[in-house]
């Protein structure tokens, strides 16, 4: 636009700026053609860091851990005996529970609802299982430093629900698939109303 005025600036007339203007047009949808983006977006699309509106990165990252870590679950310990367990499993609705060393606190692991519902009836286990040789040491885990787009990654990969978050090898809760699709559902309907 600067152009076009010191174009007729400098001619002193207004007969080229049909022409001028014509010129600018076809250069600018030429340029985006070839280059969509400015110089000043172009090092952020490289590394992948450019957040479009209404794009899943983006509307995850607007998304806070924090607010999605579930704090509500019951946390066992590894020396617990099966019949302890059944009565948490009890008291809560909740498929996941979190394996901590009593002593140290540090977390070691996850028991599955459904890796021991063969355990659950039959109450001759009761008092010989301990929760330490049914829990899963090897579970992925997340922490709150941790991308969201990453996590529905590590989701997908292992086929998981619910996945433990994890600081300093302490236990801080649960995030799950369906409190980051609520919140993310959310989200999409703030950004559509921008």
């Amino acid at each position: 636009m600067t152009g076009i005025f010191l174009i007729v600036e400098i001619t002193g007339s207004y007969q080229v700026l049909i022409s001028v203007v014509l010129v600018s047009m076809v250069s600018a949808t030429l340029s985006h053609l070839f280059e969509p983006f400015s110089i000043y977006h172009q090092e952020l699309i490289a590394q992948g860091e450019l957040l479009r509106p209404r794009t899943d990165r983006r509307i995850l990252s607007e998304l806070n851990m924090v607010e999605l870590l579930e704090e509500d679950c019951h946390v066992v310990h590894p020396e617990m005996r099966l019949k302890d367990l059944v009565a948490t499993v009890q008291r809560t609705h909740r498929n996941y529970f979190p394996v901590e060393d009593s002593k140290t606190g540090e977390f070691l692991g996850m028991i599955h609802l459904d890796d021991i519902r063969s355990y659950l009836f039959n109450p001759y286990l009761y008092n010989t299982v301990l929760v330490e040789e049914l829990m899963d040491r090897e579970v992925p885990r997340v922490s709150l430093e941790d991308d969201l787009m990453k996590v529905f990654e590590l989701f997908d990969k292992t086929h998981s629900w619910s996945l433990p978050v994890v600081q300093n090898r302490r236990f801080l809760g649960l995030i799950s698939k369906a409190t980051i699709l609520d919140h993310y559902r959310k989200e999409l309907m703030v950004q559509e109303e921008i």
